[in-house]
């Protein structure tokens, strides 16, 4: 047998924040990052040259 539970919110719960940034703040997360990672590939590629 199952039993599900259903809760009501209590009477002092915080209401969640509105979502701050939005996808601006993604954007701005995504462009940092690949900022960070691509000197490394960098280093990582060109160490596979000859030195010719």
């Amino acid at each position: 047998m199952t039993t599900t539970l259903n809760r009501a919110d209590p009477a002092g719960a915080v209401p969640r924040k509105k979502d701050r940034g939005g996808p601006w703040l993604s954007l701005l997360a995504w462009v940092i990052g690949i900022l960070f990672v691509l000197p490394v590939a960098w280093m990582v590629l060109t160490s596979f040259h000859s030195e010719s």
